[in-house]
């Protein structure tokens, strides 16, 4: 009986780890809010023209600050030092029988942001893609599942 008891115990225990979620691989913060503009004050000089706060009146539109939207559905949380962008975003899709988490973060030459901020996933550096579901199967699906198991290994 003892045996028994703790042979269930330990199937349970095993059972129980398979339920949880492993740790994410996007380690990076997946918003940022924009700087506010009281928050950025550049150095003045005495003069008209500052360069730290021209912007262009005919300027393309790209992401190039934090905050910036590109599309991949990811959002620009950081700017390095050599103009690269470090990108980071999640999608969320809920269905009916649980929800679908895809997450995705890396850097971005700006260079390479096209018209309409799109950039190609090929054509981003350190790209962690995560996809992660806490869907559960129906019993009439597993019974499916097991249908086409029995039927592969006898069929009819």
């Amino acid at each position: 009986m003892k045996f028994k008891l703790s042979a269930l115990m330990m199937c349970a225990a095993l059972l129980a780890g398979c339920g949880g979620m492993p740790e994410t691989v996007v380690q990076t913060p997946l918003t940022a809010k924009p700087q506010s503009a009281s928050s950025i004050t550049p150095p003045m000089n005495g003069a008209i023209f500052q360069t730290a706060s021209y912007r262009p009146m005919f300027e393309d539109r790209r992401a190039r600050l934090i905050g910036d939207t590109i599309t991949m559905t990811v959002t620009v949380i950081d700017v390095l030092s050599n103009g690269n962008l470090v990108v980071a975003g999640e999608k969320q899709v809920a269905l009916d029988k649980g929800g679908e988490f895809i997450r995705f973060s890396g850097v971005v030459d700006p260079a390479t942001v096209g018209p309409g901020n799109i950039v190609s996933s090929t054509r981003v550096a350190d790209a962690r893609i995560e996809y992660r579901t806490n869907a559960r199967i129906d019993a009439a699906e597993v019974m499916s599942m097991l249908a086409r198991f029995f039927l592969s290994v006898m069929p009819l």
